[in-house]
């Protein structure tokens, strides 16, 4: 039984859930070939990419590579290329997640459509991100490790242990 289907939504096509998700489910799971930074740089598709790694794209295949943006995202990556739930999902809504989770090397941006009340008209790296929104990410758990690696931010000593499970 498929979880996700594929159709059109307001900016072209979308991911959608095929059944009901409740909060922490796997959504699923990005796949694509793999390229380094240099392969993707000036390509027009390059936000048709997820960063896995430092210097490391997947060249997203279907049904990942129609995963949309929100700033306010029903979803989340839980490593490098597990999609969980962020929330309760119905059936037939569309499966969005925050771009900016994925995203270190800062080799672009790109205007956010998403439309949401909490939108921030613009999808940027991990570290561009508000302090807040950042944290909100970092104590979800939602922060890949090679993002972890390259953080700045400074968190208090029972949050940083929180993170590592110390």
């Amino acid at each position: 039984m498929k979880k996700v289907f594929v159709a059109e939504c307001r900016l072209g096509r979308g991911v959608f859930a095929a059944v009901p998700f409740k909060r922490g489910d796997v959504i699923l799971t990005f796949a694509g070939q793999l390229r380094s930074l240099r392969d993707i740089l000036g390509r027009p598709d390059s936000f048709n990419m997820l960063q896995v790694g430092r210097d490391e794209y997947l060249e997203l295949e279907a049904p990942g590579l129609y995963g949309n943006h929100s700033c306010e995202p029903n979803a989340g990556l839980q490593d490098n290329t597990t999609l969980v739930a962020l929330r309760d999902i119905l059936a037939g809504e569309e499966i969005l997640y925050d771009y900016s989770t994925t995203m270190s090397e800062d080799p672009e941006t790109m205007e956010c459509r998403c439309c949401t009340r909490l939108c921030r008209g613009m999808v940027r790296d991990f570290q561009r991100l508000p302090p807040e929104v950042r944290h909100h990410y970092l104590s979800l758990g939602l922060v890949p490790d090679f993002i972890l690696e390259e953080q700045t931010v400074r968190l208090p000593l029972f949050f940083q242990e929180g993170l590592t499970g110390s």
